[in-house]
């Protein structure tokens, strides 16, 4: 080799290249088999996870099927529109409170109470009614108090699976409070 030539760069850099240690050929596949082990592992976690995901999906599903059914069967609804001088009245706040008891020898025993307010139509609804007979309160946005019939006999009765369509009520006609 003459000096300033490259063939002793490439001699040297091949006699480097051979002075580092052969390569373990079964020691190289060990670890590409445990590479490979842990990426199927991973694949089969994420598999895993989107299987157990669909299976609590469809269970949801079948869930809130038997809900709506238990609904139906079980509760009704009430529905009915708010007037004030003849015009729907819409942020009417109207409320059922159950009757227990009602009748000329029970004294009326209040139980569940649910609330609402009617829409820009004057119309409210209530769901998920437990049957039973209710007193029906309003109070118009202008109002500070309750509004009720004076009777305490029940204004509705809620059936099971039904939805009582309450009549049309003025508000600005005074009853008692």
């Amino acid at each position: 080799a003459f000096p300033g030539s490259n063939q002793n760069d490439a001699l040297s850099a091949h006699r480097e290249e051979r002075a580092q240690p052969p390569v373990d050929a079964e020691l190289l596949k060990r670890q590409i088999m445990e590479q490979i082990r842990q990426e199927f592992d991973t694949k089969q976690e994420r598999q895993d996870v989107s299987i157990e995901d669909r299976i609590k999906e469809e269970l949801r599903g079948e869930l809130d099927d038997r809900e709506k059914e238990f609904d139906v069967e079980n509760y009704g609804s009430v529905t009915g529109r708010m007037f004030y001088k003849g015009k729907l009245l819409p942020g009417c706040q109207v409320k059922i409170i159950m009757l227990e008891k009602w009748g000329v020898f029970g004294k009326p025993k209040e139980g569940l109470r649910l609330e609402t307010t009617t829409d820009e139509n004057g119309r409210y609804l209530f769901e998920k009614v437990n049957p039973g007979g209710y007193k029906i309160y309003w109070k118009p946005p202008h109002e500070s108090s309750w509004i009720r019939s004076i009777k305490m006999e029940p204004d509705l009765f809620v059936e099971a699976g039904e939805t009582y369509r309450y009549r049309d009520r003025e508000t600005n006609i005074k009853t008692a409070n």
